[in-house]
């Protein structure tokens, strides 16, 4: 008779191979075929995996009703979180979700921007953008996004967000440089996915920018890369 351990360990390599198994259908271009099989064996990261590639959010929307006695908005709210799909995060409906974001501090200017607590979700948000040199680059430009919407609505109430908006635009255009260094040194460096890589310091973006220049430029793009650099050190040297 197998231990508890044991059959613990055999149900979870069941449950690995079971998902291999559903996956393989969506990866042959068998969608249907593996939400079914999603479906029938509740494996909620595939469901949401193949609903988010396909962008099948109506699906989304109805697995939260269908599994809801499971905690599917659990499964889906922590998915997209981790693999940083906060765009879609934000657009959930799930009470779920306020519970969520009042736990994870990097979200919490959300909940402050629902309160129209303007000022201080621009805090909130220019304190992240500022310091948290990890952030993958597409999470970054959201929330420098929504941080100029912030400080905009802010003056409008009639406080100085002056000296926090001159950050923020300062660091948008450090993520708008890195966008444009070239696919190929951006691969070689293993920073191809924006979704996932975090936003670079001048000095790095100074380096790459030149490999960029030296090797697969056009003449045009040369002295795009050249202009971009000075302003680059221009930054630094600030």
């Amino acid at each position: 008779m197998l231990k508890g351990e044991t059959v613990l360990t055999v149900e979870a390599k069941v449950a690995e191979i079971r998902s291999a198994f559903i996956e393989f259908f969506f990866d042959i271009n068998q969608s249907l075929h593996a939400l079914a099989l999603a479906e029938k064996f509740l494996d909620f990261e595939t469901l949401i995996r193949c609903c988010v590639t396909e962008k099948r959010f109506d699906k989304l929307s109805q697995y939260q009703g269908e599994f809801a006695e499971y905690n599917f908005d659990h499964y889906l709210i922590k998915w997209l979180y981790d693999h940083n799909y906060i765009e879609i995060l934000m657009k959930i409906q799930s009470p779920s979700l306020v519970g969520f974001l009042s736990n994870v501090s990097e979200l919490r200017w959300v909940i402050e921007g629902q309160q129209k607590q303007w000022f201080k979700a621009l805090t909130t948000l220019h304190k992240l953008c500022c310091n948290d040199f990890s952030m993958p680059l597409r999470r970054k430009r959201l929330f420098l996004s929504k941080a100029k919407l912030c400080g905009i609505l802010a003056a409008k109430n009639g406080i100085d967000c002056r000296e926090m908006m001159t950050d923020i635009k300062t660091e948008y255009s450090l993520t708008d440089i890195q966008m444009q260094i070239d696919e190929n040194v951006k691969a070689k460096y293993g920073l191809s996915d924006g979704r996932v890589t975090p936003s670079l310091q001048y000095p790095k973006l100074a380096e790459m920018l030149l490999e960029s220049s030296a090797s697969y430029a056009t003449a045009k793009r040369k002295r795009f890369y050249c202009e971009t650099i000075v302003r680059v050190l221009n930054h630094i040297n600030d």
